[in-house]
């Protein structure tokens, strides 16, 4: 089942020599640029929107938290 709320963003992602990433900007689905300035936490949960599981990341973009 689709779940109308879920978007996709463009991401320009950076890898550890360990294969772990870590997001470095995003494009929003409008087109407006963020260049991430911090990773303040990642661990393996559900997708709020989407239903479905995965890494959540919580991250500062432009002195605003997001995950």
């Amino acid at each position: 089942m689709d779940n109308p709320h879920k978007v996709y963003v463009g991401v320009v992602a950076e890898f550890d020599v360990e294969g772990h990433m870590f997001p470095r900007s995003l494009t929003w689905e409008d087109g407006t640029f963020y260049d991430k300035n911090k990773v303040n936490d990642l661990r393996q949960a559900a997708t709020m929107k989407a239903g479905s599981g995965g890494d959540r990341y919580k991250i500062r973009v432009n002195g605003q938290t997001s995950y």
